[in-house]
């Protein structure tokens, strides 16, 4: 492949995933929670034993923001902390049942949202599409996993 064809694909690619993200911002905003408290809760879920410092990484924070965003979710009675068992120096993130019960709404919703706008698709398009987010899919993945296992 060229360079010029790799670098129109990669222009997609982001333009696509910005839209995606603004869309579905769009509609995060019309709910009492904002995209990164979302995004937050979904991390939580997503990863066991998720700590403050993980968590900023993971949404692209400070330590400081993301300790922010935590105590204004445990006030809302969304997630908990809890001193780790093999490190009593650290704090575990969890979801409660009430963060739970909300993230599962939202994602109801987005899944409505997302299906109202794939529902106006032939099925060679659906099938086009979900055989492309497969490939960026697991082609991020892959890059995520070097990341971690090489940081340099």
């Amino acid at each position: 492949m060229t360079d010029d064809i790799a670098m129109q694909c990669a222009a997609n690619v982001r333009e696509t995933c910005y839209l995606l993200v603004r869309i579905i911002g769009t509609e995060v905003g019309k709910r009492a929670l904002s995209f990164r408290e979302i995004m937050t809760l979904m991390t939580i879920r997503e990863e066991r034993d998720a700590c403050v410092s993980f968590l900023a990484e993971q949404i692209g924070s400070t330590v400081s923001g993301a300790s922010k965003l935590v105590d204004g979710l445990v006030d809302m009675g969304y997630i908990t902390r809890k001193t780790a068992r093999e490190d009593r120096r650290r704090l575990v993130l969890t979801l409660t049942d009430d963060g739970n019960r909300v993230l599962d709404t939202i994602n109801d919703e987005e899944m409505l949202y997302l299906n109202k706008i794939v529902s106006t698709f032939s099925p060679a398009e659906c099938e086009m599409v979900s055989l492309t987010m497969n490939l960026l899919r697991k082609t991020f993945m892959a890059s995520q996993l070097e990341l971690i296992q090489d940081p340099a």
